[in-house]
């Protein structure tokens, strides 16, 4: 005898929670944007090489070793740097020692504010219009949480915005919470802990969209055991049809025997494929059933005909052409009550 076997639905979240950048994105509102300055900080690395009029002055501060705070000098071997260029590392106290000038306390600075802190002691002292070329050399962010491939990594550009670096750590899992990223910050010797939510486009007016350096991101886990909606199939009863019922699709099992009779799932339906082949099985070819009155599968994500208003109105119209596919009637009411029977999976959950 053939046997569906119906049960519990338990989902837990929508495919829309999974969506980054929900909604339109309003291109006049994000198109202007301004990349923050990176700035130094204790355990940095820099290269600074200094340029003037006079090329013998300026060799003096190119030496290509690394000048330590102490005032003796090590080897820079391994930076890639040019022996043009200078490699200073920033000491715990944000100090790092220059030629000729001696210990610089630099924490803090960006690009222009080293410029001008070097201009203070060298321009018109030591050298006659100099110019500096200072790059960060150790730029490195760290991504963890629920994640593909969680780690520290280096930034290859300067402006690296929260999706590139999602991107790199493997994109969220299935299961990382999109509307609560945590970015968390280094800046004027205390931690910053901020926010984000990457399924909205203000996303994009973040001060915490473009990363700076040694940022860390932490992508936390949803709660997969909290259930929001259950379905209940309940004894199978062929009027429930009529009155908006439906079986639980994802535990709605069928014997092979049934599909090679009655035929298979009819694609030409993009969201009430599963809605025909029940109503032909169930209704049109009035097969046995049976029941299993327990919970046997949680599903995370939710149908694509609940994802959004639009989605459900199309299913209607689909619903009604799987009636008519299978030269069957439905009360005037059946439609309307089909959505409308979920509302209480919604409540009455747990």
């Amino acid at each position: 005898m053939p046997i569906i076997l119906l049960a519990y639905l338990s989902s837990c979240t929508t495919y829309k929670q999974l969506q980054y950048l929900q909604g339109d994105i309003d291109s006049t509102k994000y198109s202007q944007f301004k990349v923050p300055e990176q700035r130094i900080q204790k355990g940095d690395q820099i290269s600074i090489a200094v340029f003037s009029d006079n090329a013998a002055a300026s060799s003096m501060f190119n030496t290509g070793s690394v000048p330590l705070v102490n005032g003796a000098m090590g080897q820079s071997a391994g930076s890639g740097v040019s022996a043009a260029g200078n490699v200073y590392e920033v000491d715990q106290e944000g100090n790092i020692f220059f030629p000729q000038i001696g210990k610089l306390n630099v924490e803090g600075l960006t690009r222009e504010g080293m410029t001008k802190l070097l201009d203070s002691k060298l321009k018109d002292k030591l050298l006659i219009n100099p110019y500096y070329v200072i790059r960060f050399l150790n730029l490195k962010i760290t991504v963890f949480g629920d994640v593909g491939a969680p780690g520290v990594y280096p930034l290859i550009r300067e402006n690296t915005n929260i999706f590139e670096a999602l991107t790199l750590a493997g994109d969220m899992t299935f299961f990382g919470k999109r509307e609560n990223v945590l970015i968390i910050r280094e800046k004027d010797g205390k931690r910053v802990f901020a926010r984000i939510d990457v399924t909205k486009p203000d996303v994009f007016n973040s001060p915490y969209y473009y990363l700076q350096q040694n940022d860390i991101v932490f992508v936390d886990r949803e709660d997969v055991s909290k259930v929001v909606r259950t379905w209940k199939s309940g004894p199978f009863k062929r009027s429930s049809m009529y009155n908006g019922w439906m079986p639980p699709h994802p535990t709605f099992f069928v014997r092979r025997s049934i599909y090679e009779k009655y035929g298979l799932f009819n694609t030409i339906l993009r969201s009430a494929a599963d809605y025909e082949l029940m109503l032909r099985f169930l209704l049109k070819h009035e097969i046995n059933l049976s029941y299993i009155p327990q919970t046997i599968i949680n599903m995370r994500q939710g149908g694509k005909s609940t994802a959004s208003i639009s989605n459900r109105i199309k299913a209607n119209v689909e619903d009604r052409k799987a009636w008519r596919m299978n030269a069957l009637k439905p009360h005037f009411f059946t439609l309307i009550l089909k959505p409308l029977r979920k509302i209480k999976q919604f409540i009455s959950h747990g």
